[in-house]
């Protein structure tokens, strides 16, 4: 006879039964049974990829439409002409992947990572910690930042990465194999 492996933790709170199959061994059968999803490099490239271009998009427009009237206003001698576009790649490449890693698929877990909540929570966190660390920073250590302007950054980094968080783990659920 086949045996079925079901390698699924019951959630808390749910009842398990214990049954004993025919050869005599327990096994335990959970109501909810759901497929668990094995990480694999499909998982880890569509997230990557969805939260890279959601929050390039996301925060060009961000850019042009609000914050740009807002950094002209109060940073505009420190402003450079044009923003230089390989070093701000390399800042979405490295920024999407820290989501990746710390909001998305975070490591240690050999299966499913965190629900759609947990990873928008963790990237929002992840988004106020790194905005807030580089805001901080330059309020702390540059003369005449404006305090405002840290303000809505903070809060906007904060969104973003919830918002990319969220959609990077659809996508990651999406591409997950069982």
């Amino acid at each position: 006879m086949d045996e079925i492996k079901l390698s699924s933790v019951a959630p808390t709170g749910t009842r398990v039964r214990t049954n004993t199959d025919p050869l005599g061994q327990r096994t335990r059968i959970s109501p909810r049974w759901m497929p668990v999803a094995e990480p694999g490099l499909n998982n880890n490239l569509a997230a990557f990829g969805t939260i890279l271009i959601l929050m390039v998009v996301l925060d060009l427009i961000w850019l042009r439409i609000i914050a740009w009237p807002l950094y002209a206003q109060g940073l505009a001698h420190l402003m450079a002409d044009s923003p230089n576009l390989p070093v701000a790649a390399l800042f979405y490449a490295v920024y999407a992947l820290g989501l990746l890693i710390f909001a998305v698929a975070p490591p240690g877990l050999k299966r499913n990572p965190p629900g759609l909540a947990r990873a928008a929570k963790s990237g929002a966190l992840f988004g106020l910690f790194a905005y807030a660390t580089y805001d901080l920073t330059n309020l702390s250590t540059l003369k005449d930042w404006p305090p405002m302007l840290s303000i809505i950054d903070i809060a906007w980094g904060t969104a973003l990465s919830a918002v990319c968080a969220a959609v990077g783990k659809r996508a990651w659920d999406r591409y997950a194999t069982t």
